[in-house]
Parts: C-alpha cells; sequence; structure tokens
C-alpha cells in the first residue's frame, strides 16, 4: 500500500514540475523576457518557496512545543545550504573520479567559487552566532 501511495505522489510531482515548468515559459513569453531571465528569477523562486515556508512554518506554528518547533526551523534554516553545498562538492568529485578516475583533477572558475563559498561561509557563521544569542535569552 505504501509503494502505492509513494509512486502516486512520485507521478503527483513530475505532472506538477511539468506544468510548473510550461507555466513559466508561457510567463516568459507574455511578460518578453528572456528564457534565461524566466528561469534564474522565477524558477528560483518556486523551487526555494518549499524550503524558505517549511522553516517559517515550524518557527511561527503554535502547535506542538515552541522549542521543538524553533529548533525544526532553525535546523532547516541553516541545514539545508549546507546539505545542498556539501551535496554539490561530493557530486562534482564524483564526477571527475568516475571519468578522469582517482588522479583526475578538478578545475572549476576559481572567482566564482571562491566568492560563493566564502559568502555562504560567512552567512553560516552570522546565522550561527543569531542562532546562540537567541538561544541564551
Amino acid at each position: 500500500m505504501i509503494f502505492l501511495k509513494l509512486s502516486f505522489m512520485l507521478l503527483v510531482i513530475l505532472v506538477s514540475a511539468e506544468i510548473f515548468t510550461n507555466a513559466l515559459e508561457h510567463l516568459g513569453e507574455k511578460l518578453k523576457i528572456s528564457e534565461g531571465v524566466t528561469g534564474s528569477i522565477f524558477a528560483a523562486i518556486g523551487t526555494a518557496l518549499p524550503e524558505t515556508l517549511v522553516p517559517l512554518l515550524a518557527l511561527l506554528s503554535s502547535h506542538g512545543d515552541a522549542e521543538t518547533n524553533h529548533q525544526v526551523g532553525v535546523g532547516a534554516i541553516l541545514g539545508a545550504p549546507l546539505m545542498l553545498s556539501t551535496l554539490t562538492m561530493f557530486i562534482m568529485a564524483a564526477s571527475v573520479i568516475g571519468h578522469r578516475g582517482f588522479g583526475g583533477h578538478l578545475k572549476p572558475e576559481k572567482t566564482g567559487l571562491i566568492r560563493d563559498l566564502n559568502f555562504f561561509i560567512i552567512s553560516f557563521i552570522f546565522a550561527g552566532i543569531v542562532h546562540l544569542s537567541l538561544q541564551e535569552d
């Protein structure tokens, strides 16, 4: 029974993704903006919306224990970017190993990578400091 429910939900997700991307294409055409702008703005907002709303709902929820809701919200806010960045690095390394072997080298465009990683590290440190300062109150 659970396999049937999971299969149905996968089908719902796939159909929703297809409808979402088609709707974005039509929106971009009607607004007369390029596909790159449409994808980088509207698709980014649409795909990041669940990751944004779940922590906000957990933080603002009045159901259950407030401390647990707070921990879930902060954990989702701090954990999602960390998980995505570490997963991305792992996938890049696995790709290099798969295509070039263990002796292969990964040569990313350094200025963008260093800028993005520095921004992430600084933001993550600030978020951790804010979280610790809120815990003390």
